[in-house]
């Protein structure tokens, strides 16, 4: 007995099983998961290869049948997955944002990102995702606490999912955009990201009134958490993620000069709505490429972290916003002389 209880703890805390049951649970929610999604980084001067646990990837809106999608979809939603099995003794505790809205790096529209400058289609209302993205409470700094007989705490294991999040996007990025500007301006759509760290360990918010001498009062965690499903987590980039960011980025700028690209940015400059024409994407196409510190903080800086429990709650609430969204789809093609 106590041999199956080992091999079942090792089991659990590779988080394979949990991995299964989260791309189980995306694909009955009409997503396509890669698993292991693969980048490259700089590990003390030498090149090693690191990955995502899942790579998930729909058609918005979400149509039931592959065909019937493909005819209408009006967006590419990808979502990158990281998975963190945990017991039920241990806790994930957070601090909460007290910056006044002025102040606060939690912006609205950085945890799911719509990138729709290198399509002819756009969104005119992005209510429906902000407000979604506004009702999940913001955090900035976590630690994990393990209770019982025992009890410690540390931050290495949520800093290193965060960590594989944030090193992958600049990737998949890139892929996703060139993908675009090598389709047929008909075929192509704005991209939806999300990267969220799923764990089967509580989520706690610490109260704003918590102090020093209320940690020595408490008689639980539960006198100064509260717990929360999800939570979206800010985490700003350091000077090694922008050299990161830049050697993925390397020749990005001569995507410019494609066929699609010119496409593309005359269709903008002849659009009739003045609306349209500020949207340039080479320029942004040289932001990326040398790593603007604005862009890496707009697509690299806030998460989504989910309890497992409650992760098909926050998909479906995140197709919900995203079916909202493409109700307000305009294609500039349209709005241009025949």
């Amino acid at each position: 007995m106590a041999d199956s209880k080992k091999w079942k703890s090792k089991l659990l805390s590779s988080s394979i099983p949990l991995e299964f049951d989260v791309a189980k649970l995306l694909v009955d929610q009409g997503f396509i998961i890669e698993a292991d999604y693969t980048y490259s980084r700089d590990d003390k001067g030498t090149y090693k290869n690191f990955s995502v646990d899942i790579n998930a990837s729909a058609y918005a809106p979400f149509s039931e049948t592959e065909s019937e999608g493909r005819n209408e979809f009006c967006a590419n939603v990808q979502l990158l997955i990281e998975c963190k099995y945990r017991d039920n003794n241990t806790k994930w505790l957070f601090l909460p944002e007290i910056n006044t809205t002025d102040f606060t790096q939690m912006i609205a529209g950085r945890a799911i990102r719509i990138i729709e400058e290198f399509s002819p289609v756009r969104f005119e209302d992005k209510k429906s995702v902000h407000d979604f993205e506004c009702e999940i409470e913001d955090a900035y700094k976590a630690i994990e606490l393990k209770l019982g007989d025992s009890p410690s705490v540390y931050d290495a294991e949520i800093k290193h999912g965060i960590s594989q999040l944030q090193y992958a996007i600049p990737g998949l990025l890139r892929h996703l955009i060139e993908y675009n500007i090598g389709e047929h301006l008909n075929d192509n759509r704005p991209i939806i990201m999300c990267p969220i760290l799923v764990t089967t360990a509580d989520l706690l918010l610490i109260n704003t009134d918590v102090s020093i001498s209320k940690v020595y009062e408490a008689e639980s965690l539960e006198e100064m958490t509260t717990k929360h499903p999800f939570l979206l987590f800010y985490s700003d980039s350091n000077p090694e993620f922008q050299e990161h960011w830049i050697r993925t980025f390397d020749d990005f700028s001569s995507l410019n000069e494609t066929p699609g690209m010119i496409k593309l940015e005359s269709l903008f400059q002849n659009s009739t709505p003045n609306s349209i024409k500020h949207f340039n994407a080479s320029n942004l196409v040289e932001h990326l490429s040398v790593g603007s510190s604005y862009y890496l903080r707009e697509y690299c800086s806030h998460f989504v972290i989910c309890n497992y429990n409650h992760l098909e709650e926050f998909i479906e609430k995140l197709k919900l916003s995203i079916k909202k969204l493409i109700e307000s789809k305009i294609n500039i093609q349209d709005y241009c002389p025949k």
